[in-house]
């Protein structure tokens, strides 16, 4: 579940469960290391920068975002 920003963009609805902050903003971003291709969408709190690996989409990264251990 997730609300959308004034851009109509979907946006993660929960805090960050490290420091609590509220402003978290999904990035798309792809590289290259070693040869190998990386790359997706991942979700970070702005406020101390904690964030999850590459997901496939936007909406992935928000619902592992939203997601909590044991909430499945």
């Amino acid at each position: 579940m997730s609300f959308q920003d004034n851009q109509g963009l979907k946006k993660p609805k929960r805090s960050c469960p490290f420091c609590g902050g509220h402003d978290i903003e999904v990035y798309e971003h792809y590289g290259k290391a070693v040869g190998l291709e990386y790359g997706g969408f991942f979700p970070e709190c702005t406020e101390c920068g904690c964030r999850l690996s590459y997901y496939h989409s936007r909406e992935a990264a928000i619902d592992a975002w939203d997601r909590r251990f044991g909430e499945w």
